[in-house]
């Protein structure tokens, strides 16, 4: 029980939190930290939290630009995107994706983000979140 209890408030604490949680995307009103357009859809809305504030993002694009940018591609377990199906939030780094430039996404990018993979397999070739950050190191030279 006790060790039950340790892990659980172990936990709490390092899930960054703003008013207890994770900050809630205001379709319409939050502006992407990258490329400043309003987020107007949830599916591809993605979450960074830098140690200090929340970051949000309107494409998954957008994300992996600004974690660049700032040389912190390795930190991408600090971010958060949501589920193409759902909207659930999931880890950047459990989550499964595909790319699937038929489907419009803000930025053209067509990166999807599933938190379950046989889901993500009926919209293309899933990648894990190693597997995206790869390719896109290899396509954004």
């Amino acid at each position: 029980m006790v060790a039950v209890v340790g892990a659980t408030a172990f936990a709490f604490l390092r899930l960054p939190s703003q008013a207890g949680g994770l900050p809630e995307v205001r379709l319409g009103v939050d502006k992407c930290a990258y490329c400043g357009m309003i987020i107007v859809d949830v599916r591809f809305a993605a979450l960074y939290y830098d140690g200090r504030r929340w970051e949000k993002f309107d494409d998954v694009l957008c994300l992996l630009d600004f974690l660049r940018a700032v040389d912190k591609l390795g930190d991408f377990g600090n971010a958060y995107v949501h589920d193409y199906v759902s909207g659930a939030v999931v880890k950047a780094s459990d989550a499964y994706y595909i790319i699937n430039k038929q489907i419009p996404t803000p930025m053209g990018s067509g990166i999807l983000a599933f938190a379950d993979r046989n889901t993500a397999s009926k919209y293309g070739k899933v990648l894990t979140a190693t597997e995206l950050i790869n390719k896109y190191q290899q396509e954004r030279v």
